[in-house]
């Protein structure tokens, strides 16, 4: 595992941080110098606007991007070698999981954030930011993240070596975003990661292949309807020990 730290101002971060995650655009965008600053360490790019088609995170919360216009950032990237990443707060993780199975775009890779002190990642992510400010020694200007170090790190690009466990990983998105479920076993799981080339350069076909199957045809048309159906609203009546005196 390796420790990562953010910051909005990328001079409260440790200078021997070995991996920082700083923002590209918005109100908090690092200078060049921020950046240079850690130009030794693996470094992630964060865009808060879903327009922003640079950088290998896309930052999903109120105020920035929301859930329905990941997929379409997560598509841009792609089309531009990058290997995607959204962060996203646990509380709103199925949201954003929900509209890339709706949109029936392959999930990405999650940078969690759930900060309770615990760095353990949660199944499905390959970071997990688990401290602010509150909970570190000093309460210093930065959080902290923990993530796999299976992962490529300063946000791989595709055409690089792809690992086995981010060929498990692209697989075993597809399985949950397209099929509603996890894989039926471990072998079947890696069936399909070694069917990922090793440059990564046919992971959308193999994934295709599971989210356009038959069962993943009519798991979409069950989160269609869900996601389409049209609120009822029911008329409120007040009981007698709530009504309104005259």
């Amino acid at each position: 595992m390796t420790t990562m730290y953010d910051s909005t101002n990328p001079f409260d971060i440790p200078p021997t941080a070995e991996m920082v995650a700083g923002y590209i655009d918005g109100l908090y965008a690092w200078p060049p110098a921020g950046w240079a600053r850690f130009a030794g360490a693996k470094q992630w790019r964060i865009a808060v606007s879903p327009f922003t088609n640079d950088g290998n995170v896309l930052d999903v919360e109120a105020g920035n991007a929301g859930p329905s216009q990941a997929p379409g950032w997560v598509t841009r990237r792609r089309a531009a070698g990058i290997a995607p990443i959204i962060y996203v707060q646990a509380s709103s993780w199925a949201s954003v999981r929900l509209a890339f199975a709706a949109q029936r775009v392959a999930e990405p890779y999650y940078w969690i954030a759930s900060y309770d002190g615990d760095p353990t990642i949660p199944a499905g992510a390959i970071a997990k930011q688990y401290a602010d400010p509150t909970l570190i020694a000093g309460h210093p200007h930065y959080d902290v993240s923990n993530v796999d170090a299976n992962f490529g790190g300063g946000g791989s690009q595709l055409g690089e070596e792809v690992t086995h466990s981010e060929k498990r990983a692209w697989a075993r998105l597809a399985y949950v975003a397209g099929l509603g479920r996890e894989p039926e076993s471990d072998e079947a799981l890696n069936g399909w990661a070694e069917g990922i080339a090793d440059d990564g350069s046919n992971v959308d076909s193999v994934v295709s292949r599971i989210i356009d199957s038959p069962e993943g045809v009519a798991h979409l048309a069950r989160v269609s309807a869900l996601t389409s159906a049209k609120p009822v609203l029911v008329p409120h009546k007040h009981p007698a020990s709530e009504a309104v005196a005259d």
